[in-house]
């Protein structure tokens, strides 16, 4: 992201430089050398623009604050049930509920329907609702949301923003074979050691990308299994249905 508010920075401010200087000595212009100056103003300004208006360890620090709240959260209702990322609209952004009793009579959708609470009690269902760490996320372009066949690769190119954007990992590479997605992350750079959060919700590489999965094809999504290889991380996802119940 650095390297490309520099390049275009650069050439602008050269392009400005060019036109500025031949408004000015070959045309005699004093609007387009105005003009001229004025686009060296703005390419020498985004060449110095950070790539993020909060710097990276300032954001990592929070994101680890954010871990550790829900981490005395989950040890305090002792969860331990593999939490469903829940994509919602607006800006909410996906959710994550977390059963804590299960009778498999309210599905998935029910508890969408209720994500401004933190409590879900209906029947005898009982879980919890939180809003994990999560990056942003923008709709992709494509007609079809979700991935199958040739628009797995779309899958694949949006979860390439998170080492692009929030430079979480070297890479990520993700292969799909009907509702199960498995996910390579290879050298994370941004991870929290809290059991309890990496028990229910998975490790914060696997958080975050199967976050974007969800938000990607607008369905729920559950990590079955994590594998740790050093420095990468293999995560199995599951794609649930709206229909699903969390003991499904």
């Amino acid at each position: 992201m650095a390297d490309r508010n520099l390049t275009i920075g650069l050439s602008l401010t050269i392009f400005g430089l060019i036109f500025t200087y031949g408004a000015y000595l070959i045309l005699k212009n004093i609007p387009l050398t105005a003009l001229g100056i004025g686009i060296t103003i703005i390419g020498a300004a985004w060449a110095l623009t950070p790539p993020s208006p909060i710097p990276k360890e300032a954001t990592i620090n929070m994101i680890k604050s954010s871990c550790r709240n829900i981490e005395a959260l989950l040890e305090a209702t002792g969860a331990s049930s593999k939490a469903i990322y829940l994509p919602t609209e607006g800006k909410t952004g996906t959710i994550a509920y977390i059963p804590l009793k299960n009778t498999g009579k309210t599905t998935l959708n029910e508890i969408k329907e209720k994500h401004g609470r933190t409590l879900i009690r209906r029947g005898g269902d009982l879980g919890i609702i939180i809003y994990p760490p999560k990056p942003e996320y923008r709709k992709p372009t494509s007609n079809n949301p979700n991935p199958s066949g040739e628009s797995a690769g779309e899958l694949k190119a949006e979860l390439t923003r998170l080492t692009d954007e929030w430079e979480i990992a070297e890479s990520i590479r993700a292969a799909q074979s009907d509702d199960r997605i498995v996910i390579e992350i290879n050298r994370p750079k941004i991870n929290v050691e809290y059991p309890r959060f990496k028990t229910v919700l998975g490790s914060l590489p696997s958080c975050l990308a199967a976050q974007y999965v969800a938000a990607s094809t607008s369905r729920p999504v559950q990590i079955e299994r994590e594998e740790n290889h050093g420095n990468r991380i293999i995560a199995y996802l599951r794609l649930l249905e709206w229909t699903d119940t969390p003991s499904t």
